[in-house]
């Protein structure tokens, strides 16, 4: 054994040897220390006590006193001991709980009740399940899978709508595959697109012209609007500003990028295609 071994071991018996002693004198470890606590009696005591009591009665004035002086008690505990017993032995010397009384339970009643509520919620669900199965059958395969907005999605928005009542919208949504934001969505009224009002400073059609024909002229054909606005600026000329001319422009359907640069074409995933056997091979890392 090693040293170690051995102070462990010796710790542990030391330990052990306290613990021992003090259970032995009665001393509470410093884990268990008792809360304080009322004297309690027993049935059993009680019923001792009153025997001793009766026998004491008959044997002469004053050992009574002693026993009630030797056991720590008061008269009133005889009296009161004495009732409980007339009521009935050691039923009666049984302190009584407060509270209502706990009702006796049938259990058989129970369980059925239990399989009452059980069948009840199992026949629901399959009601549940007819209904939705016969709304399935009259819809077409097609008509399952389209959307409330194409031309065959009313079919299925009447279809949920009959069907909600009876088992739910989420419960109808999930039978006819219709998602129930689309379903909210197409309940909501339309809702006309108001025109935007004119801005009280927009330039009227004959300043909008002017502004067209100035840009297209032959002196600034080839300049920027922002060029535009500097030069006339020079000349003591205001037109408008430099991103009104740009809007002007716009709702001609007059910009486009002029500069001579790369254009990027459109990203296209890059794919094999085969037009005859033998000619594209793949292979499965999975």
């Amino acid at each position: 054994m090693s040293k170690r071994n051995g102070g462990a071991s010796l710790r542990e018996g030391t330990a052990g040897a306290l613990r021992a002693a003090a259970e032995s004198e009665g001393i509470p470890g410093p884990a268990t220390a008792e809360r304080p606590a009322r004297r309690t009696f027993t049935a059993e005591y009680k019923q001792s006590i009153l025997r001793e009591a009766d026998v004491a009665a008959a044997s002469g004035e004053g050992a009574v006193g002693g026993l009630l002086r030797r056991e720590g008690l008061w008269s009133s505990h005889l009296a009161s001991w004495r009732r409980l017993r007339a009521r009935g032995e050691l039923a009666g010397l049984k302190p009584k709980r407060r509270g209502p009384k706990p009702a006796r339970k049938n259990l058989l009643a129970d369980e059925n009740e239990k399989l009452r509520r059980q069948i009840a919620r199992l026949q629901a669900e399959l009601d549940k399940a007819k209904v939705i199965i016969d709304v399935q059958k009259k819809l077409s395969p097609a008509s399952r899978h389209l959307d409330a907005g194409e031309p065959d999605g009313g079919v299925v928005m009447a279809a949920v709508l009959s069907l909600a009542p009876l088992v739910g919208m989420v419960a109808a949504c999930a039978a006819l595959m219709l998602p129930r934001a689309t379903f909210y969505r197409r309940q909501r009224p339309a809702v006309a697109k108001v025109p935007r009002p004119t801005p009280p400073r927009a330039l009227p059609p004959a300043a909008r012209a002017e502004v067209l024909s100035t840009l297209n002229s032959d002196r600034f054909v080839d300049k920027a609007p922002r060029q535009v606005v500097a030069e006339l600026l020079d000349e003591a000329r205001y037109l408008c500003s430099a991103r009104t001319m740009y809007r002007v422009l716009e709702a001609a359907g007059e910009i486009r990028e002029r500069r001579d640069q790369l254009r990027h074409p459109t990203y296209v995933k890059p794919e094999l295609l085969a037009t005859a056997p033998n000619q594209v091979w793949s292979w499965d890392i999975t």
